[in-house]
């Protein structure tokens, strides 16, 4: 439905599309505009139409009506332009305003020009506001102007402040100073708020001067603070300085206070440079100190080395200690060693704590032993305790056992339970066992709970035995319930093999079901065997059913047979149902046989049924051809479809014949679709000829329409041609669309246009943000 506003906002694109709004438009939204967000869309739309004051003007006003980034975009515009007291202005207004980036920035700003106290002021607003960066950044500069008194008292404020990054600046600063006992008392401070880097720092420092008795101190202080990587660094000093029981004297430290994480850092470090025993005996202070880790570490040692009762211990250890994933390693250990009682008894105390899986683990390696009767018995405790997978496990055994009633009790248990893939694995074992009436009940069952993958395998095996009955009868049930694909499949192979008569009547079954696919299959055969109208019947069934290839087929069998009116009226069908394919494969038929009217009128059809590609591309080979009035007439039917391409050739055939207004009516109707093309081509031909005034009429018209790459075209020629002026003329109408970024313009005009669209004299910003008020109205 075409409503009044859509033609008010279509009229309004097309007569006022290149005009600029005049100055009160403008001043009007800078006086009572309120929303910053309107204000600054509007700055936008002025600066893309090189009206560079006004977008000052506007976006100045956004700032003052609350929006602190207005300010910070104007002030960077100043700052690049040299204007660094106007930015400044600006910055300070969004600080004012609350802007901690302006803040931020302003600090900068201040710092560079020397006025260190109002940087410090500064930084410590935005320090307030919840960003000590600022600090960071002044005192950056201050050291690298060498001004280091100035950036320690920096930092000291953003440590105040809570800036943890700064105590260890600090921290540095003072070692560097060699003031080691406040550089110590800083680090301590950061570390008790949680960073410990600052030791590394002052030892790092220590080191590289030979000072390793002082690095030591620090890495003590940082180890006392829970730093366990402290506490292996110290260890390696200790070493370095020939200390060799270093590592044992930190452990009985360590130990005496049971620092169960600093012990087992001990260890590890122990086991990497391979110094085993002392490994082991720092993860046994570990574990006495409560360790979980050394725990399973010293369980791995022991297994590894052949002491599975130690193992077992250690395992037992972590389970009285609460981790009940221990209960894995106690039952793997018994099971090596044999002591299956002893390893479901872990199991059961796996499955009490809620670890469903204890059983079924210890069943799959019982499997795997081939000790099916132990296994057996596990997977049925394993889905006792709810794991869901002993079923099929257990079924198997159960079949392979011979025992095939509890198979199948166990089978339907699981179906009953909502698994019905076991009854589908029970009904394949007894398949393959021979037993094809178990298999088959079985298979049912499965498909009374949905499944039906275990009558189209029972199909498939019929089929390959060569029972043909029995294969259809399967898939016949599989169908029933839904599932047509055993019909298919069973067809298909019946094909293959040439059995068409039995193919045909297992294609009829699922057809009957309602395969799609099937009623296709079913028309091709039909026609192969000469059937044609039957053939013709079922493939519209297909195309009623959104499957329109059996038809597309017909129709060029038709058409290679010789029968044409059929193939057409095929067609016809196809494209009624919505594919429009096999009458374009038809005009590209007729058309190589040199029957073009048949080919004409086919294509016509097609674009009446929504694809006009075939009439267009016949149109195109009449237009090459010289045959234009039947190019025109093919055109206008591909138009007629909505092809805007095909109003563009007409407008060029309009525009060669002479008929210059109609070729202008064709391009407009071709941009009010979408495609300016004709436009373009028709306004450099009038500029061509010599008819600027209706070139620009015709750029106007694309310009209007969103597309200024004409006026541009246009403007380029022109300044080619000597005239500035209207090259000028031009260039100014795409601005007013809102195209400054294509022009040029820029770089000619730098001040950018007035409101009347005439050259601005030069301005800057601090020119502008001088004036009271803007442009007044009256100015208009």
């Amino acid at each position: 439905m075409f409503r009044l506003a859509d033609y008010l906002e279509q009229h309004g694109r097309a007569t006022r599309g290149l005009v600029c709004p005049p100055a009160s438009f403008w001043d009007a939204a800078y006086r009572h505009l309120t929303r910053p967000e309107d204000l600054r869309s509007l700055a936008q739309a002025a600066n893309a139409r090189a009206r560079f004051q006004w977008a000052y003007y506007l976006l100045y006003r956004s700032g003052e009506v609350g929006s602190t980034s207005a300010f910070i975009q104007l002030a960077r515009q100043r700052a690049a332009v040299g204007e660094s007291d106007g930015a400044e202005a600006l910055y300070r207004k969004a600080a004012e305003a609350g802007d901690i980036d302006a803040l931020i920035t302003l600090a900068q700003h201040r710092a560079r020009t020397g006025d260190h106290e109002e940087a410090l002021e500064l930084a410590q607003r935005a320090a307030d506001a919840g960003d000590a960066t600022a600090f960071h950044n002044l005192a950056l500069l201050r050291a690298s102007a060498r001004d280091h008194d100035a950036a320690e008292a920096i930092y000291r404020k953003a440590a105040d402040a809570g800036d943890i990054q700064a105590l260890v600046k600090l921290v540095w600063l003072r070692e560097e100073a060699g003031d080691h006992d406040e550089a110590e008392a800083l680090a301590q401070q950061a570390a008790q708020a949680g960073d410990t880097g600052a030791y590394f720092s002052i030892a790092l420092l220590r080191r590289r001067l030979g000072d390793r008795d002082g690095a030591e101190a620090v890495y003590r202080q940082a180890a006392e603070m829970g730093d366990v990587h402290a506490l292996i660094a110290l260890a390696r000093v200790r070493e370095e300085a020939g200390d060799v029981g270093a590592v044992d004297t930190l452990a009985a430290r360590a130990a005496q206070v049971g620092d169960a994480p600093a012990l087992t850092a001990l260890a590890e470090d122990r086991a990497e440079t391979g110094d085993h025993e002392a490994a082991e005996a720092l993860y046994e202070n570990a574990a006495d100190a409560g360790s979980a880790p050394a725990l399973f570490r010293l369980m791995q040692i022991r297994e590894v080395a052949g002491d599975y009762e130690g193992a077992e211990a250690y395992a037992q250890r972590a389970v009285d200690a609460g981790d009940n994933s221990a209960f894995f390693d106690l039952m793997r250990i018994r099971e090596v060693a044999g002591d299956y009682e002893g390893a479901e008894a872990y199991a059961q105390r796996a499955v009490d704590t809620g670890d469903n899986s204890a059983f079924f683990d210890l069943a799959l390696w019982r499997e795997e032993a081939e000790d099916y009767d132990r296994a057996a018995r596990l997977f049925r405790r394993a889905a006792d305790a709810g794991d869901a997978r002993a079923i099929a496990h257990l079924v198997q055994i159960r079949e392979e056992a011979e025992d095939h009633a509890d198979a199948e009790a166990l089978a339907r248990e699981a179906a009953d339970a909502g698994d019905a893939s076991v009854l589908v694995v029970l009904a394949r074992l007894r398949e393959e066992a021979g037993a094809h009436d178990d298999a088959e009940a079985l298979a049912g069952q499965a498909a009374d709970t949905g499944d039906t993958s275990a009558l189209f395998y029972l199909a498939l095996r019929r089929e390959d035995a060569r029972d043909y009955d029995g294969a259809m009868a399967f898939a016949q049930r599989a169908a029933e319930v839904g599932d047509t694909q055993a019909l298919l499949s069973l067809a298909r192979a019946r094909g293959h093999s040439g059995d068409r008569d039995r193919a045909e009547a297992l294609y009829k079954r699922a057809a009957e079901a309602g395969s799609v696919a099937a009623l296709t299959a079913l028309a091709r055969l039909r026609e192969a065997a000469g059937a044609h109208v039957e053939a013709e019947s079922l493939a519209q069934q297909a195309a009623d059913a959104d499957d329109t290839s059996a038809l597309f087929d017909l129709a060029l069998r038709r058409e290679e047979s010789g029968e044409h009116l059929q193939a057409e009226t095929l067609a016809r069908q196809a494209a009624d149902a919505g594919d429009t394919s096999a009458l374009v494969d038809l005009v590209r038929l007729r058309e190589a046989a040199g029957e073009h009217e048949r080919a004409e009128s086919l294509a016509q059809q097609a674009a009446e049924a929504g694809d006009a590609s075939a009439v267009f591309d016949l149109a195109l080979r009449r237009e090459e051809s010289g045959e234009h009035d039947r190019a025109d007439a093919l055109y206008k039917c591909a138009a007629k479809a909505g092809l805007a391409a095909a109003l563009t050739h007409l407008a060029g055939m309009r525009e060669e014949a002479g008929a210059h207004a109609e070729a202008e009516a064709l391009a407009q109707q071709a941009a009010d679709a979408g495609d300016t093309n004709a436009l373009f081509d028709l306004a450099l031909r009038r500029e061509e000829t010599g008819d600027r005034e209706g070139a620009e009429v015709l750029a106007q018209q694309a310009g209007a329409g969103g597309d200024t790459s004409i006026l541009i075209a246009l403007a380029q020629l022109r300044r080619a041609q000597g005239d500035q002026v209207g090259a000028d003329a031009l260039d100014r109408q795409a601005v007013n669309a809102g195209e400054l970024n294509h022009t040029g313009l820029k770089d000619r005009w730098p001040y950018g246009l007035d409101a009347d669209g005439e050259p601005s004299p030069p301005w800057t910003a601090a020119i502008a943000s001088a004036v009271t008020h803007p442009v007044d109205a009256s100015a208009d």
